[in-house]
Parts: structure tokens; C-alpha cells; sequence
């Protein structure tokens, strides 16, 4: 197995794309290891396109909205409906997040737990009290 001995420069120029393969030791440089490594790594570490958005996040039934505000669209309805709803954030001492729960979390809980997440309303609004006699 022949090795790639060439020392690479760190930065990179315009245009030129990232090898994560430069970065392994002498050794390791090898083609079953370059093939890997493009096939994986080389598509995380390669520049993104940005794409510009205009437009406005939280609940499209509030009364400051006008008929022409446009809003970002998102993946799926329920992230549409429940973009900024509250959350649940747990963090330690040294201010490192440990636990994050948004309201979509909570009610797939509900459906994972065999509840029944479907009508909302139901879930919620369920007055009903059982007492003993």
C-alpha cells in the first residue's frame, strides 16, 4: 500500500475544496483511508451555501399581523403552529444545558406513553372527576 508523504498547508485557497485527509498523521494516509474518509467526513467539513430569508417566525393569528407580513415556512404543520411555545431547559452548575423539551416533545411523549395526542383539546380540557361514594 503505497502512503501519501506530502505535508499539506493549513490554509486553503478560494475555490479549493477541504480534505479531511490531509489532516491524518503520515501514516494513515492511505487510499482505502482517503476513500473513506471523502465518502464521510469530506462532505461534512465542505462550505455551505446560505440562503437568505426574510420573513417573520411565531404565530400567524396575532393581532399585530398585517394580510401582507410573510412568514418562514417550516418542515412539518405542527412546527408551523407551534414555533415559539415555551420550553423546558435544564442547565448545571456550570451553565451547560442537560435537558431541552419544547411543547412538540411533550406531546410526542404523550403518544409514545400510548396516550392519545390527535385532538389537542381533549388532551388539555378534560374536566371530567371521578369521586368515590
Amino acid at each position: 500500500m503505497a502512503s501519501d508523504q506530502n505535508e499539506y498547508g493549513l490554509p486553503i485557497g478560494k475555490g479549493e475544496k477541504r480534505r479531511t485527509a490531509r489532516l491524518l498523521p503520515r501514516y494513515y494516509r492511505t487510499e482505502p483511508n482517503k476513500k473513506f474518509i471523502q465518502a464521510t467526513l469530506d462532505q461534512l467539513t465542505q462550505s455551505g451555501t446560505v440562503k437568505k430569508l426574510n420573513g417573520y417566525v411565531g404565530r400567524q393569528n396575532a393581532k399585530a399581523v398585517t394580510g401582507n407580513d410573510v412568514f418562514i415556512e417550516t418542515v412539518t404543520t405542527d412546527r408551523q403552529n407551534y414555533q415559539l411555545e415555551p420550553s423546558a431547559v435544564v442547565k448545571d452548575t456550570l451553565g451547560n444545558v442537560t435537558f431541552f423539551k419544547d411543547y412538540i416533545d411533550y406531546i410526542n411523549t404523550v403518544d409514545v406513553l400510548g396516550g392519545v395526542n390527535k385532538n389537542l383539546i381533549t388532551l388539555w380540557f378534560n374536566f371530567k372527576q371521578t369521586t368515590k361514594t
